[in-house]
């Protein structure tokens, strides 16, 4: 950490660099991020290669301190930061529900009471057992019927076009399976919370261009 902070930042030029970022995420930054950053830097950066490692339980402080991690990226929901690690909040993402095409029940929208009755699908990247749709319902002393528990957004959108389950998704993710699956996107009950896009890195080496570069271009795709 102290040769970080006293050596000069190794010079950066993104057509030239045959750079490898290391990226620690999840399936949501996997899918809705990763193939639109690869698309600029095969354009800007031919010779720069990502390498996604899937984020678990615990942040991987070590890796960013020595560079072996460039960046962290996920939900407030499965991440606990610590204070002296750097973080960004690149996006705020409304969730969304996925139904099988000509549910029975379910055309356009789930109101409040069908949201409890109708079983889920829970999509669980963590393998955790319960999401900020359970702690919104928990307020209000309800709970949702939780079939099955899935770690894979394929798997899940699989499982709930084949049966009248619910599938509660960030909204851009809801999107991308329902053009992809026979799945419909239905809107979910106005007062459902939020998903925050968290972007972390460690403060030792916040001066490398590289890094700077990166994050400025991941933002600016986000944000698009």
């Amino acid at each position: 950490m102290l040769e970080q902070q006293f050596s000069e930042p190794q010079p950066f030029d993104p057509a030239s660099s045959q750079r490898r970022f290391v990226i620690s995420t999840t399936d949501y930054v996997e899918c809705v991020l990763i193939p639109p950053l690869i698309a600029q830097l095969n354009q800007l950066a031919p010779g720069i290669n990502i390498e996604i490692l899937i984020l678990r339980d615990q942040l991987p402080e070590a890796e960013l301190a020595n560079g072996d991690i460039d960046l962290v990226l996920g939900f407030d929901e499965y991440m606990k930061v610590p204070p002296h690690l750097s973080r960004e909040t690149w996006l705020t993402e409304p969730l969304s529900g996925l139904v099988r095409q000509g549910h029975p029940s379910i055309t356009e929208a789930v109101d409040l009471q069908q949201l409890v009755t109708t079983p889920h699908v829970f999509h669980s990247p963590l393998g955790t057992r319960d999401s900020i749709v359970d702690r919104f319902l928990a307020r209000q002393g309800l709970k949702r019927q939780i079939s099955v528990n899935s770690q894979s957004y394929m798997s899940a959108a699989a499982i709930v076009s084949q049966t009248d389950q619910l599938l509660v998704l960030p909204q851009r993710v809801a999107s991308l399976l329902a053009a992809s699956w026979s799945l419909q996107q239905v809107r979910l009950p106005a007062a459902m919370p939020s998903y925050h896009l968290n972007c972390v890195w460690h403060p030792v080496q916040q001066a490398q261009p590289a890094l700077q570069w990166l994050k400025g271009l991941m933002r600016q795709l986000v944000t698009a």
